[in-house]
């Protein structure tokens, strides 16, 4: 399953999401509107790009959304969780924390 890196992390979140059976892909330097977005079972993000949902609809095998930092007001939470799109969100000043819960969650995938 393919995971989408829209801003930089911590490098052992990719380590062990490749350790569990993931492909990570990164794109940090796209526009929105050049992303590829089809295909992907998870999108980690910081802020760099809103998730609305013109930007859902075009993620058709999207299961989840990380948000690396505190607060999810870049994410249409709403129509995300409308979708059956999991959201997870943790304080910047928590990043291993978040990553070490998204390791969690995409276990039960």
């Amino acid at each position: 399953m393919k995971i989408l890196h829209l801003d930089t992390t911590h490098p052992f979140l990719g380590k062990e999401l490749e350790k569990i059976g993931f492909q990570n892909y990164y794109d940090f330097k796209s526009l929105k509107s050049e992303l590829k977005l089809s295909g992907y079972f998870g999108i980690v993000i910081r802020s760099r790009i809103p998730i609305d949902k013109d930007f859902i609809e075009k993620c058709e095998n999207l299961k989840f959304i990380a948000r690396i930092g505190s607060g999810t007001e870049n994410i249409d939470t709403n129509y995300a969780q409308k979708k059956g799109i999991k959201i997870i969100s943790t304080p910047e000043g928590m990043l291993m924390q978040l990553e070490s819960t998204c390791l969690e969650c995409f276990c039960l995938f």
